[in-house]
């Protein structure tokens, strides 16, 4: 494993306890949910976070834009909200049937969404809401889109599965071995059902979050991009240009690997 000497700094603090759950953007915002009184907060510096929404449920736990709309997954309900970036006004567009919305991700120009604790797997096609898959495991915790696979991790799931467009399967040899064999700088193993707890693509490989603080970049070796010991890493989002918000226990970081 290499590891990574990138500049970062302490964006945001929240308040203790609580914790930002999914990052998504659009134009020039950022969007954050957070784990206390369904609200999402934006921000256009990474730095002033201010209150955009607020949903009908206790946790915001997922994001996504899907055709110039946000949408907002809810814990314990499992709903799906939306909101139209035009207009302003949000609605409770869907209940999964799960406790969570667990994580949300672009892929074939769809929006897919994943629940927990029953791990299902939906996909959006602008019209229609239709349930894909159904994992094992204790829930989907995590997905990552690269231009040619949507990636799905489920808690308590051996390892992962994809889809490629036209089938699923169970990721193959050369990412499960990573995952289960490489360490952590904390001695622990890159595993799926024990501490990759947020993906996010980044164009040419995947960002990874674990239970001890860090981000971790996966292209032909892992890199650790950065570790501090405020708690489990809960989001992760590539903003561009080599930069990555990453929410930690309470606190949100920014990554810049240009530095």
């Amino acid at each position: 494993m290499g590891n990574g000497s990138y500049g970062f700094r302490f964006t945001f603090e929240s308040v203790k306890e609580s914790y930002f759950t999914s990052f998504a953007r659009y134009e020039e915002y950022v969007y954050a949910g957070h784990s206390s009184s369904g609200v999402v907060y934006r921000s256009t510096d990474h730095r002033n976070w201010e209150t955009f929404m607020t949903v009908n449920d206790n946790k915001v736990t997922s994001l996504g834009v899907y055709s110039s709309t946000l949408f907002v997954g809810t814990e314990p309900e499992g709903g799906i909200y939306v909101l139209n970036s035009d207009t302003d006004k949000s609605r409770l567009l869907v209940i999964t049937g799960d406790h969570k919305v667990s994580c949300m991700e672009l892929y074939d120009g769809r929006l897919w969404a994943g629940t927990s604790p029953r791990g299902y797997i939906y996909s959006f096609d602008g019209t229609t809401w239709r349930q894909e898959q159904r994992m094992y495991g204790r829930g989907i915790s995590c997905m990552a889109a690269t231009d040619e696979k949507l990636f799905v991790f489920a808690e308590g799931a051996e390892t992962g599965v994809c889809w490629d467009g036209e089938s699923w399967e169970t990721i193959g040899e050369s990412m499960a071995a990573w995952s289960h064999a490489s360490p952590s700088p904390s001695g622990t193993p890159l595993s799926p059902e024990h501490n990759i707890l947020a993906v996010d693509n980044d164009g040419s490989s995947i960002l990874f979050g674990g239970q001890n603080g860090e981000v971790l970049k996966k292209d032909d070796d892992i890199t650790r991009l950065f570790q501090t010991d405020s708690g489990e890493t809960t989001a992760i989002s590539n903003i561009g240009s080599g930069m990555t918000l990453a929410a930690i226990g309470n606190k949100v970081y920014l990554i810049d690997e240009n530095e």
